[in-house]
């Protein structure tokens, strides 16, 4: 493995896990970034319009950018010869995001059963194309922190079986999955990234709509006079969230780092703030008052939590990995060092609530009024 450009090799990237706005981060930072670069899409055959649908997202990088249906659990792709053995010939970098756009979207995104073949599925597929790829420099592999299952305490960058239990297909799947990458990382150059709870771009007016931890926080206390938190989720815990935007600069600069190759890396602040002081804020903000912690079961359970609103709930608070705290070592060697640390909540959560604010026209609630 190595640099092949000399050899012919065009700069060619595989980006898969489409369609989501993970995946089309990702292509978009690459096309407006790398002037050289060639993008191949590979989005899900039989979706519906997804082929569609990202060529309209990224019309502006007409000829740069190569939308291919393909079934990613299937073998080679699902793809014809001729075309597997074309885009083997020509990629150098591939970024698998399927992991974390899964459990991004949401763990019920499948039938109960089948999450776990997936992300098992398309990782096996993944390996065997990098193995096949003779100018393959790096695979950066999209995970997420819920790897740590119902662990507690520490969880570092270089854990993954602890002997922790998990509570859904997606998080046995996502674990599953990376042990399939470490297997390999002896004989392919692999990274693997985990991501928090994914809140949509930050810096975006108005934010994109991929961000249901926002969203989430905002309907529960917009909705209701006081939030009863659930009496398990204590206040001094800490509250680690992932801003997409980052995921998809710190994915691109590490497809590059040569010393990152077989290293886990947490894409979190190192010194995270605790769910009271983030909840609070953002009730401040909308002009709700502060969560009430330390609720009883019976008040938590006189709000209505059923249906639709209650089954959000329940997967937002799942979410948030709560009761953890998460290692950095090689965040802060590979990412700090480099200048791209996690942004820290603090500078985002504000501007980025208030926008969803006044998108949403919240009505004015006790001590606020609106613009």
């Amino acid at each position: 493995m190595g640099s092949l450009a000399s050899e012919g090799f065009q700069e060619a990237t595989l980006v898969l896990g489409g369609p989501g706005e993970l995946a089309f981060s990702l292509t978009e930072h690459l096309l407006s970034f790398r002037p050289r670069m060639d993008v191949y899409l590979l989005v899900p055959s039989g979706g519906g319009a997804s082929g569609e649908e990202a060529q309209g997202v990224l019309a502006r990088h007409k000829g740069r950018v190569h939308v291919i249906e393909c079934e990613l659990e299937a073998l080679d792709f699902g793809l014809s010869g001729a075309k597997y053995v074309d885009l083997l010939g020509k990629i150098r970098w591939v970024h698998h995001t399927a992991g974390l756009s899964e459990w991004s979207h949401g763990q019920s995104s499948v039938r109960a059963g089948e999450q776990r073949e997936r992300l098992v599925g398309s990782m096996r597929e993944v390996l065997a194309f990098c193995r096949a790829a003779a100018g393959l420099e790096k695979l950066v592999v999209y995970s997420s922190l819920a790897v740590s299952g119902q662990h507690a305490g520490e969880f570092r960058e270089d854990d993954l079986h602890v002997g922790q239990k998990f509570s859904s297909e997606c998080e046995e799947g996502l674990a599953v999955a990376e042990q399939m990458a470490r297997a390999e990382s002896s004989s392919l150059p692999i990274t693997t990234l985990r991501a928090a709870a994914i809140v949509s771009d930050i810096h975006l007016d108005p934010p994109l709509a991929w961000g249901p931890v926002l969203d989430g926080w905002f309907d529960l206390l917009a909705s209701r006079s006081a939030l009863h938190v659930p009496p398990h989720v204590r206040g001094d815990e800490l509250l680690y969230l992932t801003p997409l935007e980052y995921v998809v600069r710190a994915g691109v600069f590490l497809s590059g780092a040569r010393a990152a190759a077989g290293q886990t890396v947490h894409l979190v602040e190192e010194s995270a703030p605790t769910v009271r002081d983030v909840l609070g804020k953002v009730a401040e903000v909308i002009g709700r008052v502060p969560p009430v912690f330390g609720a009883t079961p019976g008040n938590w359970l006189s709000t209505p939590r059923f249906g639709r609103a209650g089954r959000r709930e329940r997967a937002f608070w799942s979410q948030l990995r709560l009761g953890l705290r998460y290692g950095t070592t090689n965040a802060a060697r590979f990412l700090s060092a480099a200048g791209l640390a996690c942004p820290s909540i603090s500078s985002w959560l504000v501007p980025s609530v208030e926008r969803l604010r006044l998108g949403d026209e919240l009505p004015a609630g006790p001590g606020r009024t609106n613009a």
